[in-house]
């Protein structure tokens, strides 16, 4: 808000949810006159509302299609009740039916929901391993050991895969399945902090690869980190780095066609 006033600001791209552009477009109505690409997926809430913010346009996947995918992943191996684990921030408060879509959709396949672990945002946690190791010890002691992580930063699940296989949770007798918002970045990271999620299943959004175009822009990603942080081993584009590249060339593309040039 503080940009559009100050400053010309031509676009706004971020992980901006429905409900902070609604606020900030009640706040100031400036904002409602800048497009706003969000990285964060549209709901069915969300949609209804979008003729309220024109300019705010989603370009996430729809997550009730993440849903789907998890569901299919417990109909496949049959498994009856299932935890799940979520981290709470924005992404519930955005649409409180998503949990709801995954229930149904479990319910679709013959399974149904036996616990819920609610964990805070880590900057929230004094001590986050500490309370991780907490909670994760109370579902141990529970019969099921069927674990969906259906909402979480890629920090707190890497502190869950640790805590989880220190107490014994990843071993035989215990499933752990991720969605598309852990897995899309586990490419990003060095391959040594994944090493306490073997054994995870997971599924994330396919995009060409082999294309010249995601070439190209994977050699420039590499080289500029390489640049930035000489010290780190090469890594590789997330799907979610390549969504925002497309974001800020679609809103180029489009200023230069409308103005005629682009600054």
């Amino acid at each position: 808000m503080d940009l559009t006033q100050s400053m010309r600001v031509l676009a706004i791209i971020g992980t901006i949810t429905h409900n902070e552009a609604t606020l900030a477009s009640e706040l100031n109505y400036t904002i409602n006159k800048v497009p706003t690409l969000s990285l964060t997926s549209p709901t069915a809430r969300t949609k209804l509302l979008s003729p309220q913010l024109p300019h705010f346009i989603q370009i996430g996947d729809d997550v009730r299609i993440h849903m789907q995918c998890v569901a299919a992943i417990v109909g496949e191996f049959r498994w009856k009740k299932v935890t799940v684990i979520y981290e709470l921030n924005n992404w519930l408060s955005s649409d409180p039916g998503m949990l709801l879509d995954l229930t149904y959709a479990l319910r679709q396949v013959g399974s149904e929901i036996d616990n819920h672990l609610a964990l805070p945002s880590l900057s929230s946690l004094s001590d986050p391993k500490s309370n991780i190791e907490n909670e994760l010890k109370k579902l141990k002691s529970k019969s099921n050991r069927v674990f969906l992580i259906v909402h979480s930063s890629l920090e707190l699940a890497n502190i869950l895969f640790e805590k989880a296989k220190q107490i014994g949770l990843m071993e035989k007798g215990s499933v752990w399945v991720i969605s598309d918002g852990v897995v899309g970045l586990l490419d990003s990271v060095n391959p040594s902090a994944i090493s306490n999620m073997q054994g995870v299943i997971g599924f994330k959004t396919n995009f060409m690869e082999v294309s010249e175009t995601f070439r190209q822009f994977k050699f420039k990603f590499q080289r500029n980190f390489a640049s930035e942080f000489p010290e780190e081993e090469k890594i590789n584009p997330s799907f979610f780095a390549l969504q925002l590249y497309d974001a800020t060339w679609a809103i180029a593309q489009a200023a230069k066609e409308s103005q005629g040039k682009f600054t």
